[in-house]
């Protein structure tokens, strides 16, 4: 099977092949940040959790 591109249809495909890496980069980048504070939300909120578990076990005894 041979794919015969012109040269007008190869450049337009490196164009929009480049444009959709660039955006999916810039896309990671951004979840990469929500991720991140995300994780230091959800480790900030374990920290009190444990905190308040061990006030309640000196409560207890």
């Amino acid at each position: 099977m041979v794919i015969v591109f012109s040269k007008k249809k190869l450049q337009y495909l490196i164009k929009s092949i480049s444009l959709l890496i660039r955006h999916s980069f810039s896309a990671l980048h951004i979840f990469l940040s929500m991720e991140e504070s995300f994780l230091k939300l959800f480790k900030a909120r374990i920290k009190k959790i444990t905190i308040e578990t061990k006030i309640d076990d000196c409560q207890q005894v």
